[in-house]
């Protein structure tokens, strides 16, 4: 009859030790499900005319513990949650003021592993509280040289704005005015398109505006007429393509194509040094394996790079004359 041996036995008990980290880690890791809510308020108890209701804490109790839930600027909670009951505690503005919720409110909903609960929240507010988080951008298009030909028309041309994580792409009238009302908050100006084709914004152009409680903002987009394009600057160039970067940053599966077009006057290499510039600023930013590369056709003016995004051109960059990238290092365009 054989005996276990003290090796054996430390063995047995450093598998026994294993097993029991794995139990313990995996009953510490909590299920999670997520919780799709709308937030929208009315002025008054009886009222049935409804707003979407932004940037309202609502307070929740779970599990003995206390969670602080935000809608964000189009009156929405969207959150991974762990598993289990939540009652609804209180809600109250950004600043503090608390609120009372809606009369018929359900003060209960269930978070399920794997599952989206879709609960809405609703909250009295005052018509002042509503209009406060509100002001109204007014936007005048201009062109570089409004007498020269070649300016699309005021109506064709869109703006593109960042504002937080989300974007908003805004049409100008016919008589080239943008008189939108929008959350108050800092909104950045990303890209300009004409009829679906990506325009640039003049040399100087401010690149953010501000929208303020219950004021008119107003503030002068300027677009260069086509005729004139010159080379993208580095900041520029480089601030589409981390904007394109951005787009599909949660998407695993997408891709940005960047198709090569010589100018008249580039040599034939040129577009090959252009694509190694791209590549290598793409290694630098870390999306090496979400860039794709097309060589196209041959431009009647100066090379240029279109950028793609899911598979429509988001915007392009204009290069210098045999010049393999718009920044002095064509390896990294953040060294000047």
């Amino acid at each position: 009859m054989s005996y276990p041996t003290k090796t054996t036995k430390l063995a047995f008990t450093l598998c026994s030790l294993f097993i029991l980290a794995i139990c313990i880690n995996a009953q510490r890791q909590e299920k999670q499900g997520f919780l799709a809510s709308e937030v929208y308020s009315i002025t008054e108890p009886v009222s049935r005319s409804a707003r979407y209701a932004l940037w309202i804490v609502v307070r929740v109790g779970h599990n003995d513990k206390i969670v602080d839930l935000t809608s964000d600027e189009s009156g929405v909670i969207d959150l991974k949650l762990p598993v289990g009951d939540y009652t609804l505690i209180s809600a109250a503005e950004r600043d503090g003021t608390p609120l009372a919720f809606i009369h018929e409110q359900e003060m209960r909903f269930t978070i399920r592993e794997g599952k989206t609960t879709k609960f809405g929240v609703g909250v009295i507010e005052t018509k002042e509280q509503q209009d406060s988080k509100f002001g109204r951008l007014v936007a005048k298009l201009k062109f570089t040289d409004e007498g020269r030909s070649g300016a699309p028309s005021a109506s064709k041309v869109k703006v593109r704005l960042q504002y937080g994580e989300n974007f908003y792409t805004i049409p100008f009238n016919e008589f080239g005015i943008i008189n939108e009302k929008l959350p108050t908050g800092k909104y950045t100006l990303v890209s300009a398109s004409a009829d679906g084709t990506p325009v640039l914004f003049a040399v100087g152009q401010a690149n953010y505006a501000i929208v303020e409680s219950g004021k008119d903002v107003e503030i002068s987009i300027v677009i260069r007429n086509p005729n004139e394009y010159g080379p993208t600057d580095c900041e520029e160039a480089r601030t589409i393509v981390d904007n394109a970067f951005y787009e599909i940053r949660e998407e695993p599966e997408a891709k940005i194509e960047f198709v090569m077009h010589n100018g008249e006057a580039d040599e034939k290499e040129t577009s090959d040094k252009r694509k190694n510039s791209v590549a290598a600023f793409c290694g630098t930013r870390g999306f090496a394996e979400k860039c794709s590369f097309k060589r196209g056709g041959e431009n009647t003016g100066l090379g240029s790079i279109d950028v793609n995004v899911r598979g429509e051109l988001f915007g392009v960059i204009y290069f210098a004359k045999n010049k393999p990238a718009p920044c002095p290092n064509p390896k990294n365009w953040d060294v000047y």
